[in-house]
């Protein structure tokens, strides 16, 4: 399930990064941005599944950025959409092919960790 929804959503990213390129109509890229915000989203419930703990670590955080930012995106001029998914591409790719250290890096104390972090 989860590498179906990998799939779908850098399908949906592509197609909506090269919409703006292309400077597509916002109607033909509304099924896309949503597709990509459900995509997404999907695969942070399956994360959270495993552990809540993903909310307070670089990992979580960084989807919870990245989904409020392409939320938000309807409300960004035109011009400066597309900067911005591309900005948001390199963020992701920064991220989660960072270092396990980097990623996992938390928020909260060592305490809270092992108490919380346990995995289903």
């Amino acid at each position: 399930m989860l590498n179906s929804l990998r799939t779908a959503h850098i399908l949906c990213l592509c197609i909506l990064v090269g919409g703006f390129f292309f400077d597509q109509n916002e109607s033909l890229l509304k099924p896309w941005l949503i597709g990509t915000l459900i995509s997404g989203l999907g695969m942070f419930i399956i994360d959270l599944y495993g552990s809540c703990i993903a909310l307070f670590e670089v990992r979580g955080m960084s989807v919870l950025i990245k989904l409020g930012t392409l939320a938000l995106l309807p409300a960004f001029e035109r011009d400066n959409q597309l900067y911005l998914l591309i900005a948001l591409i390199a963020f992701s790719s920064m991220v989660s092919h960072g270092s396990r250290r980097l990623r996992h890096w938390s928020f909260m104390s060592e305490a809270f960790q092992q108490r919380f972090g346990e995995q289903r």
